[in-house]
């Protein structure tokens, strides 16, 4: 089944005007399908964990972090149902609260309860937390995401990184002492839940050491991380 194909049609029978996004050579992606066509609300669906499952992620830019939101990510088994979603989110821009309340498939995006005095820095937090939480197939990763969730709010909680600003390189954890991302320590000192749980649970990348070190032990490796940021220098890039 082209899953591009499918969705256009039942929009059309739905009386929609909306059209679907598509790739080079002008074709209809057969595994997803997608509409960059709002100016601000976009959403992505694909195949979920069978042929009779769909997965969709609803999202809109935001323009202080230049990045793309995501409110909703969800498993329908009805493309039907998806459809009269799209409609209402990319053609009608209905309200948050009226989407949420008409599709109870659909998870919605928590911020942090605890919140970091810095407004500013406050953002940066939560664009790391829904970077997480924007992914179409989520329930792939469900164990590492749900380490990466805690390994945040552990961090977040500790006084040593209330004034720094969070940020990540290709998902290893990071941070800079101004919000522009130019104040910070090499690109090999971060840490990030480990992929290899056998070695450990959370690892710490530290410059010029050969291997990172590997922990079972979460405030372990916080702990480690935080002597590590201490012995090295802070660059202006």
């Amino acid at each position: 089944m082209n899953l591009t194909k499918e969705i256009q049609t039942k929009l059309q029978k739905l009386g929609s005007k909306i059209e679907l996004s598509k790739i080079v050579g002008n074709k209809q992606p057969y595994n997803y399908a997608f509409d960059r066509g709002n100016t601000k609300r976009s959403f992505t669906v694909e195949f979920g964990k069978s042929k009779n499952e769909y997965s969709i992620v609803l999202f809109e830019k935001i323009k202080d972090l230049n990045y793309s939101f995501c409110h909703f990510r969800g498993v329908f088994n009805s493309l039907d149902r998806i459809s009269k979603l799209i409609i209402e989110w990319n053609e009608k821009n209905e309200d948050i609260s009226i989407i949420k309340k008409n599709f109870n498939e659909l998870e919605q995006f928590e911020f942090f309860k605890l919140k970091n005095k810095n407004p500013e820095i406050e953002k940066y937090w939560n664009k790391i937390k829904n970077s997480i939480f924007f992914d179409c197939g989520y329930w792939k990763n469900e164990e590492w995401n749900n380490r990466y969730i805690y390994m945040l709010e552990k961090l977040k909680s500790e006084k040593y990184f209330e004034n720094y600003y969070p940020f990540t390189s290709v998902m290893w954890l990071r941070f800079s002492l101004n919000k522009e991302l130019t104040k910070t320590w090499e690109l090999d000192l971060f840490i990030v839940p480990s992929v290899e749980k056998k070695i450990g649970n959370y690892v710490v990348g530290v410059p010029k050491s050969k291997e990172p070190k590997y922990f079972k032990n979460l405030e372990t490796a916080i702990e480690f991380y935080k002597e590590k940021l201490n012995e090295h220098k802070i660059y202006n890039w």
